[in-house]
């Protein structure tokens, strides 16, 4: 029949959407997936044995012992009813005799079944049509196309809820569950994931009920209620441990990782991402084997060990260009340009982030192309190439505009201004604020009050410094969270500890300090100790500049010691910096000389030079002024060699400077008279007066104390013109 053909060609259409799908092929995709759907709507009436058999094998023999296998036949005689060609009914006694045979009671299969096959097959049209939905949800989805996806997959789930399919159902629920999510619609998401998780216990489907789990999961992470994300990562672990599923229980690890990442405790994700790894690896899972590097990278390039992450970056580079996954391919080169801006080697990072946006275009996936150039604009930027910066924020920009990001928009906006700023200092701050600003305001008429334009422009007027502007609409973003009562407290105390910023940086201290301790106490309760010591460490500061040198050694040192437990190198070192001036201004010099020892041993293996040296000059004067003057020569001369080669010519200046005055206490006048006029040539070649001044006024000083008047009149003489 015409009809069978049709179907066939349908099916085809399918296995062809289905193969582009897996190689992250998504425009293709969605291409074949619309075209079986077409063929389905059209044809609906004829039959198809490649689809029964799909049907059987997907429902049932991928399910044995499902309630569905017993609820068919009674929806079967229900459609059945609704056929009128007697001839159709005549065809297929055996079909349904088969499916009947999985089931443990098969009274139905001892009927005579004349019409099973006529059943099947419009039952089976039905089911390739919310396959097909199902396929193009999936597609919609990684392409970030929320609304499509979210029609899709509901489509796909009325024609479930007509055959009574509480299976394809569950499934339909459980991507609904994804693409809320991935909206920021937690509520949404949750009440899917919960619905679908009810259905796959009913059904004794612990396969589904642990994806279900590991869903839930991912929300609760992302709303930062990490131990109930935690426990229900367990949960599915557990389940997948039952089921003998490793490849369940490597994603669990791997699950479980990106929590404890989240939560800055980077040893123990490591060590879960490195267990999850040699599953995959055992397994032959390249895809898993690629995802968990990523993931490894990516706790590395947190902790600034950019060294580190180059390796697992590369990598799963190579495996995603092996198995042909575009789309990991692309998102692991925009992760190596990051660790390459950050290693400040911006060619190679041109290059990768260039790759990204290039495979994104090939895929057809513009939303994730306008990151990558947004990101490819901000090397350029920082190179000073304005004109292909300009090029790459605008491209960036009118993808956004394309696929609706209006804050995707903003930033960019907000980009160019800087952009045009840093050619033409002419341009004030705060100038570029009135476009972007209607964007976020866009925003915020658009989507519901998740997305808080306030916070955003907030972020914007920080960025340039303008602290009133920035001050007036996080307060407002406060105010909107409070007057809708969101559950978003993750958001308030990071919106307190902005405040705290701008007010210490107003020398507001008493309205400083009581920010930082409102969001102290709502990361301590989210369990977030990053977040908790990055608050800490503000309160330190408050409470240094205040000269309450107790207090704020208590802070540093809270926010130290949640810094070494969580493996956090970088905030460590600055912690230990930071600890070190509150010992040094308490006059505690052997314990500010231990945090600078400490601290430096941390940045010298984070290859961090420039703050080396600003440690090495700390460490030479704490040293200095407990009179260990030999001791303080050789950071201070470190120091200054640092200096020279990065090109910093007044901390050089100073530091030469400093070390003049150790060699003077010494009566090591010689090296003294050396320094100081090295000092002085810097300085004046930089025409810093004060310097200059002040290192001949030593310089006169030394060649008086070796009799030598004339060189010394001479000296103080140039000093007062």
């Amino acid at each position: 029949m015409v009809t069978d053909n049709k179907t066939d060609i349908a099916n085809a259409f399918n296995a062809i959407a289905r193969g582009y799908y897996f190689q992250s092929k998504y425009k293709q995709a969605e291409e074949w997936f619309i075209r079986a759907q077409e063929v389905y709507a059209r044809f609906g009436t004829g039959h198809s044995q490649e689809e029964t058999l799909h049907w059987r094998e997907e429902v049932y023999r991928g399910n044995p012992g499902c309630t569905q296998a017993e609820y068919l036949p009674v929806k079967a005689q229900e459609q059945f009813a609704r056929l009128r060609n007697e001839n159709d009914r005549a065809n297929t006694a055996r079909e349904l005799k088969d499916v009947d045979g999985l089931q443990p009671n098969h009274t139905q299969g001892e009927e005579p079944l004349p019409r099973a096959q006529d059943i099947r097959a419009c039952l089976a049209y039905d089911w390739g049509r919310a396959n097909t939905l199902h396929g193009l949800g999936n597609v919609y989805r990684v392409q970030s196309k929320y609304i499509q996806a979210e029609e899709s997959y509901t489509q796909a789930q009325e024609i479930h809820i007509r055959l009574g399919i509480d299976h394809g159902r569950a499934n339909t629920l459980l991507g609904l569950g994804d693409v809320y999510r991935l909206q920021s619609k937690y509520t949404q998401a949750e009440r899917s994931f919960l619905r679908a998780q009810e259905i796959y216990s009913r059904l004794g489907y612990d396969q589904g009920r642990a994806n279900t789990l590991s869903g839930l999961g991912q929300v609760y992470h992302l709303r930062s209620n990490y131990a109930h994300a935690e426990e229900l990562y367990i949960r599915a672990r557990d389940i997948y441990c039952r089921l003998g599923d490793d490849l369940g229980r490597a994603y669990s690890l791997q699950a479980l990782g990106s929590i404890y990442r989240a939560q800055s405790k980077y040893i123990h994700a490591e060590e879960l991402y490195t267990r999850g790894l040699e599953i995959y690896t055992l397994l032959g899972n390249d895809h898993g084997q690629a995802n968990t590097l990523h993931g490894l990278g990516h706790i590395y390039c947190l902790q600034s060990k950019y060294n580190q992450a180059e390796a697992p970056y590369t990598r799963a580079q190579t495996i995603y260009s092996r198995i042909g996954d575009n789309q990991g391919l692309a998102e692991t080169l925009g992760e190596l340009g990051d660790v390459y801006s950050g290693q400040f080697k911006y060619i190679q990072a041109e290059e990768s982030l260039t790759q990204a946006q290039e495979i994104y275009s090939r895929l057809g996936n513009e939303h994730h192309r306008a990151r990558a150039l947004s990101r490819l604009g901000n090397v350029y930027y920082l190179q000073l190439k304005y004109i292909p910066a300009e090029e790459s924020f605008t491209l960036a920009h009118r993808l956004f505009a394309r696929v609706g990001d209006v804050l995707g928009q903003a930033n960019t906006v907000h980009h160019l201004h800087l952009l045009h700023q840093g050619r033409d200092p002419k341009i004030e701050a705060g100038m570029g604020c009135g476009e972007s600003g209607k964007l976020y305001g866009q925003l915020g008429r658009a989507k519901d009050v998740d997305d808080v334009p306030s916070l955003l422009l907030g972020d914007v007027y920080r960025d340039q410094s303008v602290y009133t502007r920035a001050e007036e609409s996080y307060v407002r973003a406060l105010e909107i969270y409070a007057l809708h009562g969101n559950d978003r407290d993750l958001e308030n105390a990071n919106i307190l500890g902005e405040l705290g910023l701008i007010y210490y940086n107003r020398c507001e201290y008493t309205e400083a300090e009581e920010s930082y301790s409102r969001a102290r106490g709502i990361y301590l309760q989210l369990g977030n100790d990053l977040e908790e010591a990055n608050a800490l460490r503000g309160l330190g500061h408050v409470y240094r500049d205040q000269s309450e040198y107790t207090r704020a050694e208590e802070s540093y040192a809270k926010a130290l010691e949640i810094y070494t437990h969580l493996g956090n190198d970088l905030n460590e070192a600055n912690t230990l910096e930071y600890l070190g001036t509150a010992y040094y201004l308490q006059s505690k010099y052997p314990q500010a000389e231990e945090s600078c020892t400490r601290a430096l041993e941390i940045y010298a293996r984070l290859g961090d030079d420039l703050q080396r040296a600003t440690i090495l000059a700390g460490l030479g004067l704490a040293l200095r002024l407990q009179s260990k003057y030999t001791q303080a020569e050789e950071p201070y001369a470190q120091a200054q060699v640092i200096y020279a080669c990065l090109g910093h010519d007044l901390e050089e200046a100073n530091t030469l400077e400093e070390l003049g005055d150790i060699y003077r206490d010494q009566s090591k006048y010689t090296q003294a008279l050396q320094s100081f006029d090295r000092a002085r040539k810097i300085y004046a070649r930089l025409r810093h007066e004060e310097g200059l001044e002040r290192m001949l006024g030593k310089l006169g000083f030394v060649y008086a104390l070796q009799s030598e008047h004339t060189h010394a009149e001479q000296s103080f003489a140039l000093g007062h013109q």
